[in-house]
C-alpha cells in the first residue's frame, strides 16, 4: 500500500482495482523511470576468497605502523591533562 499510494501516487480505488501483474507492471516502469536498480546478491565465499587472492593485504610497513601508533596514542590523550 505504501509503494502504490504513497510512491506511486495512486488514488486508494485505482491502487484496490489493480490486479498484482498490473501493479508490478507500474512498479517496474516507475523503477525504470527513476532509475531505481534492484539489489545485487551478496558475493559468495568464493567470489570473497577470489578478491582476497586478487589484492592481498601484506604486512604495513614500519614506518606506517610507527605513525599508527602515534595517531592512536595522540588521539587517546585528553587534552585537558597535558600542561
Amino acid at each position: 500500500m505504501e509503494l502504490g499510494l504513497g510512491h506511486l501516487g495512486m488514488t486508494p480505488d485505482a491502487f484496490w482495482r489493480l490486479t498484482m501483474p498490473e501493479f508490478n507492471a507500474k512498479l517496474q516502469g516507475f523503477k525504470e523511470f527513476h532509475g531505481v536498480k534492484d539489489k545485487e546478491e551478496a558475493p559468495t565465499v568464493e567470489d570473497i576468497q577470489g578478491m582476497l587472492a586478487a589484492f592481498p593485504d601484506g604486512p604495513l610497513p614500519k614506518e606506517r605502523r610507527l605513525r599508527f601508533k602515534r595517531e592512536k596514542r595522540d588521539k587517546d590523550i585528553d587534552p585537558k591533562w597535558i600542561g
